[in-house]
């Protein structure tokens, strides 16, 4: 009869408890940047006042012309769905009101379940571009402060890279074997 001294369970719990014992006594490399010559707050506001006028604070001109072309894009997508949306819509209307009758020669040899199932496409399609355009303008204020924050970031001789493997426990259950990376001073 065979007998397992080690079950899978205790030897990737006993590597998560190890891993997490090591990061307790890991070194915090990050250090408090007060030299910044920029204030991030500062820089996340004029990002919200106008896109990219964070970017132009922290000096970070050629992602200006990247926000704003991400920004008209998705704004010009949120248009046209709409405007075909509405469109659809309007002729939709006007024939639930007048018995199926069409008040468009473009559209009268189409069906009203394909306009439904067309301007329901439109309408998603509206609403998931306005989503992204909303996301578009956050990433933008974002992208501000931390470039305010990083630009003091030292990157100098006396820093290095060091990978290792460590162990995590999940939930206090599960076990796992992974790579630790980061950043030391010398």
């Amino acid at each position: 009869m065979y007998y397992n001294i080690f079950p899978k369970h205790s030897i990737i719990s006993f590597l998560l408890f190890f891993q997490s014992i090591c990061l307790l006594f890991a070194q915090d490399t990050l250090r408090n940047i007060s030299n910044s010559p920029y204030n991030p707050n500062k820089a996340a506001l004029y990002s919200a006042l106008l896109p990219g006028a964070g970017q132009i604070y922290v000096k970070k001109y050629w992602k200006v012309p990247i926000i704003y072309a991400v920004g008209i894009g998705t704004g010009t997508v949120v248009y046209i769905n709409h405007k075909q949306y509405k469109y659809v819509q309007k002729e939709l209307d006007y024939r639930n009101k007048n018995n199926g009758a069409f008040q468009n020669n473009e559209l009268k040899n189409v069906s009203s379940d394909v306009l439904r199932a067309y301007a329901e496409e439109r309408r998603r399609y509206r609403d998931l571009f306005a989503i992204v355009s909303v996301l578009v303008y956050a990433g933008n204020i974002i992208d501000a402060y931390v470039d305010a924050h990083l630009a003091s970031y030292d990157i100098s001789d006396n820093l290095s890279f060091k990978v290792k493997p460590v162990v995590q426990t999940y939930a206090g259950r599960y076990t796992g074997i992974g790579i630790s990376a980061g950043l030391y001073l010398k």
